[in-house]
């Protein structure tokens, strides 16, 4: 049952990740990911979905909300997050990355 789901939902999922993957700023393809993972941990616990499109579909649109609320937590570093002028005694770590 596991082969023929992935295979019947495949185009299902890659076309409702590249759509909302484009409203949330996420990668289609993380988005793709992040659902054939959650399908496989219910089908684990012997839960799969009734009616696996729906489920697919409320399901990437969770994620692709989940990145956006993520995303806009998110800061860029500003420069390089390491200060390479701190070297010798009491920085062991700066050695270890020189």
């Amino acid at each position: 049952m596991t082969r023929d789901l992935v295979t019947a939902l495949r185009p299902l999922l890659t076309a409702e990740a590249s759509a909302d993957a484009y409203v949330s700023g996420a990668e289609p393809a993380d988005l793709e990911q992040a659902v054939w993972l959650l399908l496989l941990e219910r089908l684990d616990a012997h839960d799969p979905p009734h009616d696996p499109p729906d489920w697919l579909r409320r399901t990437v649109r969770t994620e692709a909300r989940r990145t956006r609320r993520t995303a806009r937590h998110e800061m860029p570093w500003a420069g390089d997050p390491v200060d390479t002028s701190r070297t010798g005694e009491g920085y062991p770590e700066l050695l270890a990355l020189a």
